[in-house]
């Protein structure tokens, strides 16, 4: 899966002359892989999971910064990646609006992550209704 997902982020990482796209990563979990390689491939990138796993979270997007700036520049992108780590509860529609309002100011390609989201059954409506309002 991070195989096909990663194919797909490097072929729409150019989009009507603009560099990169913009990927929400649902339930991102302390080592965001799927958000590292999107990143790490020219997108920005907003990283969502609850404040318990965050701490980790932050702490490894700042071990990777280095090789993802790395990563960024062999494939042509010269701006600093935009990486977000934020709280997001699954349906909270107004929280989520709040979250991306400041990065969907131009059209580009958009691209919703998750892995191991869907693993407790009361939680699979709520992960449909964010992704849909995404």
């Amino acid at each position: 899966a991070e195989y096909v997902a990663c194919s797909r982020l490097r072929a729409d990482v150019h989009f009507e002359g603009k560099e990169g796209g913009l990927a929400l990563v649902l339930g991102c979990g302390g080592v965001p892989l799927s958000a590292l390689v999107a990143s790490a491939a020219g997108w920005d990138v907003v990283m969502t999971d609850l404040e318990p796993v965050l701490e980790l979270t932050r702490a490894n997007v700042a071990r990777s910064m280095d090789v993802i700036r790395e990563a960024r520049a062999s494939v042509g992108s010269v701006e600093d990646p935009l990486l977000f780590v934020s709280e997001l509860y699954f349906a909270d529609e107004d929280a989520l609006t709040a979250l991306l309002a400041p990065l969907s100011g131009n059209p580009r390609p958009f691209v919703v992550l998750c892995s191991d989201c869907i693993w407790r059954g009361f939680l699979h409506k709520p992960l449909l209704v964010t992704i849909a309002s995404a």
